[in-house]
């Protein structure tokens, strides 16, 4: 904990903020509440309106994550790039509650599969039993467990199906519990061909091997490659995301923001984040799945299990 806040603390020292307005889960839970919060060099108190004038009265300046509309007339700062800085790069704590969470949702999931007559809720309510009895302690994501069509693009994530899982369906699953405050992201596909689990474990352990410290994301893009012109992810998505205190959270890598974009993006020991490449042919089908890293001063360290056939 007090390792977070004087990483908060000296991102606004450096930004030139007093105080910081946290209205996001994400943020006033890597502050340490665990609820809306205000945080200064001082102290961590509950965030009122009240509080905040008072501070903008005295001159003070106030970054805020959300911008409450009582305070609509007050002149707030963004406190996003503040924030994001610190939470950029996790320490050995955090690392090992993320690790955690990845465990359990492994765990929760062994012996799971789109077994014929079963329904998606039903599949659902099981796997959540089974989470929380191994110690998660909240559920990020809606658990998706999406039937796929093989000659159709793979639209994704379709959610609220309300389907029973039938022999030879290609399910594409995603999932995200909690422990801790700290998020893990579980992806696989169940039903896909060899051939597709080939290709995706190719792209993967490319962009792996280009994964260290100094690596740019616009390095990993390159590593990922494309086929046919296209990229080997979804293009609504990422190539990867961070991970954290929220499910998704910078780096970014891969968006529709561009190459510059992902050319800023330089890797630092610490950085946690999610590949999630995508293989898919219109016609066969195809295979996703994500695994998630720390980088460390070498090169990188899962934090998830490996995927493997």
């Amino acid at each position: 904990m007090s390792e977070r806040l004087h990483k908060l603390h000296t991102e606004m020292g450096e930004r030139g903020l007093d105080a910081l307005a946290l209205r996001c889960t994400a943020n006033y839970t890597y502050a340490g509440a665990t609820a809306e919060c205000l945080v200064t060099p001082r102290e961590t108190v509950p965030l009122t309106a009240d509080a905040v004038r008072d501070l903008v009265a005295s001159g003070a300046t106030v970054g805020a994550d959300d911008l409450a509309e009582e305070l609509a007339d007050l002149p707030l700062v963004d406190a996003t790039e503040t924030v994001e800085a610190a939470r950029l790069c996790k320490t050995p704590a955090e690392i090992e509650r993320i690790r955690r969470a990845h465990a359990i949702n492994e765990a929760a999931m062994e012996g799971f599969g789109p077994e014929p007559g079963l329904h998606q809720d039903e599949l659902t309510e099981r796997f959540l039993a089974r989470a929380f009895a191994l110690g998660a302690t909240a559920n990020l994501v809606e658990p998706v467990w999406q039937v796929a069509a093989r000659d159709e693009p793979l639209v994704f994530p379709t959610v609220g199906q309300a389907r029973t899982f039938g022999a030879g369906d290609l399910v594409v699953v995603d999932t995200g519990l909690g422990f801790d405050g700290y998020a893990s992201d579980y992806g696989r596909t169940w039903g896909a061909r060899r051939e597709h689990f080939d290709r995706w474990r190719d792209v993967m352990d490319a962009v792996l091997a280009v994964v260290r410290p100094g690596a740019t994301g616009r390095d990993l893009v390159r590593a990922a490659g494309t086929r046919n012109g296209k990229r080997p992810w979804f293009d609504h998505l990422y190539l990867a995301h961070g991970t954290g205190t929220a499910n998704a959270e910078m780096p970014l890598i891969g968006t529709d923001r561009g190459d510059p974009f992902d050319e800023s993006i330089v890797l630092a020991a610490g950085m946690v984040f999610v590949l999630e490449p995508v293989i898919w042919d219109v016609g066969s089908g195809g295979y996703r799945a994500e695994e998630t890293l720390v980088v460390t001063d070498t090169g990188y360290e899962l934090l998830s299990e490996r995927v493997t056939w």
